[in-house]
């Protein structure tokens, strides 16, 4: 980044914090985020999300950038969304957030799927704060997207050898949890067909909720993803 565009992005983002915001246009020529520096793209969502007339959307866009780079940054949009729209994707935000915080992830594709991960992030404190607050969540929406996660993405990094705890076996615990609470949640069924497809496509089975973790080692023949 040069000195003038980074003296640009900061008084932009003054700008943003002090009065109704700045034109990005101001700053560079250009709006496709993709083409910044991740200081610069940093910059920019910061001074974005700052204006007092933000967007859902534009939070949205916000959280998708910071959970690669700032996990608790993005979790503080994410509550900042849900309380500007409480009928928003937001519980469904969180659990995609905090599976990307559980496996310690730092890349993506365009698509959402997991590229690199750091152990030690997986390990860390905010991560071992997530896995405590979700082993105690009543948020069913929260519990079960965070588990579908785990159970696919989780089981290719987990197969992949870039995670060392079985991702399954803590999908199964979140699930079990989302059941109990609510036994007719639309959204635990909607993930376990999910899972199931996931499955059914190819990839590593799923043993049934309750199962020992050793039952994920069978055969394709031999699970079909959790059961009630």
């Amino acid at each position: 980044m040069t000195k003038n565009r980074r003296a640009g992005l900061v008084l932009c983002l003054i700008a943003a914090i002090g009065t109704a915001g700045c034109n990005w246009r101001q700053t560079t020529k250009s709006r496709d985020v993709s083409t910044l520096s991740p200081d610069e793209a940093r910059l920019y969502w910061l001074a974005e999300v700052a204006k007092p007339d933000v967007k859902k959307d534009t939070i949205l866009a916000a959280v998708r950038f910071f959970s690669l780079t700032d996990k608790p940054a993005a979790e503080k949009l994410i509550l900042r969304g849900q309380t500007m729209d409480p009928t928003g994707p937001w519980p469904a935000e969180l659990g995609r957030l905090y599976f990307l915080t559980l496996v310690g992830a730092t890349s993506a594709t365009a698509q959402g799927v997991v590229g690199t991960v750091n152990e030690a992030d997986a390990h860390g404190a905010y991560a071992e704060e997530i896995r405590r607050f979700l082993a105690s969540s009543s948020d069913v929406t929260l519990l079960a997207v965070t588990a579908e996660a785990l159970a696919t993405q989780g089981r290719t990094l987990y197969e992949k050898h870039s995670i060392d705890f079985d991702p399954v076996e803590l999908a199964n615990t979140y699930l079990a949890r989302a059941s109990k609470l609510d036994p007719r949640s639309a959204q635990v069924r909607q993930s376990e067909e999910n899972i199931r497809s996931w499955v059914a496509a190819g990839n590593v089975p799923l043993p049934a909720i309750g199962a020992s973790p050793g039952a994920q080692d069978k055969g394709p023949g031999d699970a079909a993803g959790p059961k009630q």
